[in-house]
C-alpha cells in the first residue's frame, strides 16, 4: 500500500511541473517588444574582452618572508608596475622556496610552472656557462654593486645565450663570499680537510685550498651547521642576519675572492610574449627605474650586507679574520689558476671563455674604483 501511494504523489507532482512550464512557455511567447535588449543600433551590445584584460604574475622567490627585498624593493616594484598598468597587472608573491626550491626556479620558470621568478644562477650552470664565469674563485669584485654592472654590462659585450630560454630583465649580484665557521679558519693549514658548504662555481677554490666542499641548499646550512654535519658554510653577508646564521656562528674568515652568487630576475617567454606591448614597455621602463644605482635592486645585497654586518659584529660580537698579506698570498697562489682553467675549457667548446675572463678583471676594476664609496664598509 505505502508503494502505491508514493507513485500515486510522484503522479500528482508531475502533472504540476508539466503545466508550469507549459505557462511559462506562453509567457515567453508573449514578450513585447520593449522587454528586446536593444541600444541605438539595434544591435546586442558585446564587451570588448580587451576591456576586462589583466594578467596575474605568480612569482617565485628565495628570499624570507618580511625581509629587506620584500619590504623595501620588491613591493614598490610590483606595486609600482600594477599602478602604471592601471591593474591589468597584479602579483603572487610566494617567498623563502614556498612554491618552488631555490635550485628549480630556472626550470619551473622555463616551464610554466610560474611566470616570474628570481633565478640563483649558480644552479645553472650547465645552461649558463659564461655567466659562471663572473662566480669563478678568483674574481676582484668588491661589493655586490660592482659584481651586478660588471656582469650586466659583460653579458651584453658577450652576446652570451645564457638567458636565451626566459626573458630577462634585471642581474643582481652578492659580492664578495666569506666562509662563516663555529671553529676559527686563520691558515690554508685550517682549511685542511674541512667540510665547508658551497655552491656554484666555489667548490673548486674549497678543494683547492685543502677543504672538502658540501653541496646543500640555504635552508639546511643553521642546522647543519648546529649539528656539526659541516664545520663551516660559504656565504656573502648578506645572508647571515635573515637565515638565522649570525647567531649560529663565531667567526667569519673573509675570503672575497672566493665567492660571488649572481641572480636574475626573469620571466616565463610565453608570459611575457602575451603582454601587450604597452604592458612590457612598462614593465621594462619601471625595472630599470628600481634597478640602478646604489639604492636600487642591483645595490640590494649590499644595502642587506650592512645590516646583516652590524648585527653579526656589534651585536653578536663574532670575530672577523682577516687574512695577513703573506698569507692571503698563499691562498691566492692556489685559487688564481682556477679561472683560468675554467676559461680554456670554454674555449674548448667554441665559447668566448678567455673574453669572458678578460672581462671580469676588466670591468671588475672599472666598477670597482666607480662604486667605492659605496661598498658596505
Amino acid at each position: 500500500m505505502n508503494k502505491v501511494k508514493t507513485k500515486n504523489i510522484m503522479l500528482y507532482l508531475s502533472i504540476i511541473l508539466i503545466v508550469a512550464l507549459f505557462g511559462m512557455c506562453l509567457a515567453g511567447c508573449n514578450l513585447d517588444a520593449s522587454d528586446e535588449p536593444v541600444n541605438e543600433t539595434d544591435e546586442a551590445v558585446v564587451t570588448d574582452p580587451s576591456d576586462d584584460e589583466h594578467f596575474e604574475v605568480i612569482y617565485s622567490c628565495c628570499h624570507p618572508a618580511g625581509g629587506l627585498w620584500e619590504k623595501e624593493f620588491l613591493m614598490p616594484y610590483f606595486e609600482e608596475i600594477e599602478e602604471r598598468t592601471d591593474g591589468r597587472v597584479s602579483f603572487v608573491y610566494y617567498p623563502g622556496n614556498a612554491l618552488v626550491e631555490v635550485g628549480e626556479n630556472y626550470d619551473a620558470l622555463v616551464q610554466g610552472m610560474v611566470d616570474m621568478a628570481q633565478i640563483v644562477t649558480i644552479y645553472n650552470e650547465s645552461t649558463m656557462p659564461l655567466l659562471m664565469m663572473f662566480n669563478t674563485p678568483g674574481i676582484p669584485f668588491e661589493s655586490g654593486l660592482a659584481a651586478t654592472y660588471a656582469l650586466t654590462e659583460g653579458m651584453e659585450i658577450l652576446q652570451a645565450e645564457d638567458m636565451d630560454e626566459v626573458h630577462h630583465i634585471m642581474y643582481m649580484c652578492t659580492g664578495p663570499g666569506n666562509i662563516v665557521t663555529i671553529d676559527p679558519i686563520r691558515t690554508l693549514e685550517d682549511m685542511v680537510g674541512k667540510q665547508i658548504r658551497s655552491s656554484g662555481k666555489a667548490p673548486l677554490g674549497i678543494s683547492a685550498l685543502g677543504g672538502t666542499p658540501i653541496s646543500m641548499t640555504m635552508p639546511e646550512v643553521p642546522e647543519a651547521l648546529q649539528r656539526g654535519v659541516v664545520d663551516g658554510s660559504l656565504h656573502p653577508w648578506e645572508v647571515l642576519l635573515p637565515w638565522g646564521l649570525a647567531d649560529i656562528i663565531n667567526y667569519v674568515t673573509e675570503t672575497p675572492f672566493l665567492f660571488n652568487s649572481t641572480h636574475a630576475l626573469a620571466f616565463n617567454k610565453e608570459k611575457w610574449d602575451s603582454f601587450p606591448a604597452d604592458i612590457q614597455d612598462i614593465i621594462t621602463e619601471v625595472s630599470l627605474k628600481h634597478w640602478e644605482g646604489p639604492e636600487g635592486m642591483a645595490a640590494f645585497f649590499d644595502l642587506n650586507a650592512h645590516d646583516s654586518y652590524e648585527y653579526t659584529v656589534h651585536e653578536r660580537g663574532v670575530e672577523v679574520i682577516m687574512l695577513s698579506d703573506d698569507e692571503l698570498e698563499r691562498w691566492l697562489e692556489k685559487i688564481m689558476p682556477i679561472m683560468e682553467e675554467e676559461a680554456n675549457k670554454l674555449d674548448e667548446r667554441g665559447l668566448p671563455g678567455s673574453e669572458a675572463m678578460g672581462l671580469v678583471f676588466e670591468l671588475g676594476e672599472k666598477y670597482n674604483e666607480q662604486f667605492k664609496e659605496y661598498k658596505f664598509r
